[in-house]
């Protein structure tokens, strides 16, 4: 049956995970009044897996989020994981040296394996973890591509397979893409029903999250933080640790609208896909290029397509809007299937906000006494934010050395209005970029 405009605009944040979700999460609002050692602002992944490690060595914490648990981009995004940051590893060593950009691989790696290690815990049916990340490339320069391929396989002791043109064929089928890296080891899953199954491991050993909590305050207070919510509740914490995503306003002592950049992106899901379309896509990887605007997609368990795309700085995207540029898209990337896209239903159109630094890398550090920053993952959060909340806690625990990796990207002012601008400037670059690449 055919869905009005209307309707389609008005459920704007209805995403597939949440209608398929089988897992359920609920936390009352924070109302009163209490002490605690640390204070964790943001209940998404980063939030969530502070807590936990926190909570194992007995640190007693409170989680307070502005919405619901994994509503912000933990639990909307496409469900990569893989290991390395928003910044291409080869590109981390011509800014911090081969010596620092190890280490920092080193990092992001043990995230990674956190990250697996959490999802192998729950049900097949709940995590729907599938291994295998293709990263498709238009790049005409193979001998090159290959080189790179081998030195990153040599220096990080990784397994990424070099597909040529008919090999890359076994998995994608589109005239934009020349070549493919497989990454075996990397995989898919669900990253709402994941989290919210997080959520309930902590809240079942803890019983201090709280969901619908806005902090409209931060403040210094006898040593040290006093934060106000929207519900009336005062919190008197020894530390407090920032873990908001793209989403974020002025709390007084930490700024953060005034450092990262709130840049959105898209996803739209189709309907079950019919065996004509078999072949085109494997179900067995999921799939992203090599534009920095870049496509990100996979076959769903139900056999519908996730179709991610755009970034963007300034405006918001309707849902029509999602879905029309998502048919533009596919109809450009898979000519052979015009006809098909066509008449496909899409049925699912979301969006949702990613915080980015002006350097690409996140901010984890102690910014002043006891106040630490454990956000702007970008596009790249489902390893990176486990990996850098290990780090968080080691600093809490007493051990601040491994944090001072993350020493050369030390927040700095976003520009404000122009930055906003001017990153959207920046953007619009890159797409024309990419595009010409693909011509």
């Amino acid at each position: 049956m055919a869905t009005s405009a209307h309707q389609l605009d008005s459920s704007i944040n209805n995403t597939w995970y949440e209608d398929t979700a089988c897992v359920s999460f609920s936390a009352p609002l924070f109302k009163g009044k209490e002490d605690c050692d640390t204070l964790i602002i943001g209940g998404g992944l980063a939030g969530l897996a502070l807590q936990s490690m926190l909570s194992e060595h007995q640190i007693y914490c409170l989680l307070l989020e502005e919405k619901n648990i994994a509503s912000g981009a933990s639990g909307i995004n496409g469900g990569f994981c893989t290991p390395g940051w928003s910044v291409d590893q080869l590109e981390l060593e011509n800014r911090v040296g081969l010596s620092k950009a190890s280490q920092l691989y080193s990092i992001s790696l043990a995230g990674f394996e956190w990250m697996q290690e959490l999802c192998q815990k729950f049900d097949p049916a709940i995590s729907q973890v599938k291994h295998g990340v293709l990263k498709a490339h238009s790049s005409k320069q193979k001998i090159k591509l290959e080189s790179k391929v081998h030195k990153f396989n040599e220096k990080y002791d990784a397994n990424i397979q070099f597909l040529t043109e008919d090999e890359l064929s076994q998995y994608l089928i589109s005239p934009r893409y020349d070549y493919g890296l497989l990454d075996l080891h990397s995989f898919q899953f669900n990253p709402l029903n994941v989290i919210r199954s997080l959520a309930v491991k902590v809240q079942s050993k803890t019983g201090k999250i709280f969901e619908d909590s806005k902090v409209t305050n931060v403040e210094s207070y006898k040593g040290g933080y006093r934060a106000s919510t929207s519900c009336g509740g005062i919190i008197h914490a020894k530390r407090v640790v920032f873990c908001t995503g793209g989403h974020f306003s002025n709390l007084g002592v930490s700024s953060l609208y005034k450092k990262l950049f709130s840049l959105q992106t898209s996803i739209a899901v189709t309907e079950p896909l019919s065996k004509i379309f078999s072949g085109t896509i494997s179900s067995n990887v999921a799939i992203h290029d090599d534009r920095r605007a870049g496509n990100y997609f996979r076959i769903l368990p139900d056999n519908r397509l996730l179709w991610g795309r755009d970034i963007r700085s300034i405006g918001n995207q309707t849902r029509i809007q999602i879905i029309r540029d998502t048919r533009r898209d596919l109809k450009f990337f898979f000519p052979q299937r015009r006809k098909f896209f066509d008449d496909l239903k899409i049925d699912y159109g979301w969006s949702g906000k990613l915080g980015y630094s002006s350097n690409f890398m996140p901010y984890v550090c102690c910014e002043k006494s006891n106040l630490f920053l454990l956000t702007g993952f970008g596009g790249h959060g489902m390893n990176a934010a486990p990996a850098a909340a290990s780090l968080v806690k080691d600093a809490i625990l007493g051990d601040q050395s491994k944090m001072q990796a993350f020493e050369y990207f030390f927040p700095t002012w976003n520009g404000g209005i122009f930055g906003r601008y001017a990153a959207e400037i920046y953007i619009r670059w890159l797409k024309i970029c990419d595009q010409m690449n693909m011509n």
